[in-house]
């Protein structure tokens, strides 16, 4: 009954927010859209600081993907109904359980530092191993995995725009 209620309540937000755009496009000028999306890639350039024409700020990308995908254990542990579905999230973020079920609300993840160098496979692929402490009130542990790093080129509305897709598998594999 709960799964069924947050469809409907979803929709319903889907639905809602849609008409909203429209109507926003409607009352925007031409001048006023280009002005915000000029602003819009300033913000994104701050968020990911390009540290070279073709390399990210790895740290900061999988300290965030870390942390997702902690939360994500979090919320199975406190929601078990929508274990399947977070289970498909986990899937996309590593083939295997790649973090210890940590016993806590609140988990940090800090001192993320590479290991060794990165290793290219190939243009479009690197794998870079790294270490890190995972941090709640009741544990503190370090580790280590891989970052897999998978970019691609797309198109949009005739821009190029480089898209990063990150995983994590175990270092020893």
């Amino acid at each position: 009954m709960k799964s069924i209620i947050f469809l409907l309540l979803s929709l319903l937000i889907i639905a809602c927010n849609s008409g909203m755009e429209s109507d926003i496009k409607k009352n925007v000028e031409a001048g006023d859209i280009e002005e915000t999306d000029a602003a819009a890639e300033k913000e994104l350039s701050e968020t990911l600081p390009i540290t070279s024409s073709t390399n990210l700020n790895y740290s900061e990308i999988v300290a965030q993907k870390l942390q997702e995908y902690a939360d994500l254990q979090s919320l199975i542990q406190k929601h078990p109904e929508f274990k399947t579905d977070l289970e498909l999230q986990l899937a996309t973020l590593s083939s295997d359980s790649i973090l210890l079920q940590v016993p806590s609300d609140s988990i940090s993840i800090t001192d993320i530092s590479q290991i060794r160098p990165a290793e290219i496979i190939s243009d479009t692929v690197e794998h870079i191993p790294f270490s890190f402490i995972i941090s709640s009130p009741t544990v503190t542990r370090k580790d280590s995995l891989i970052a897999v790093f998978t970019t691609q080129e797309v198109e949009i509305d005739g821009q190029i725009y480089v898209s990063n897709k990150v995983t994590f598998k175990s270092l020893s594999e």
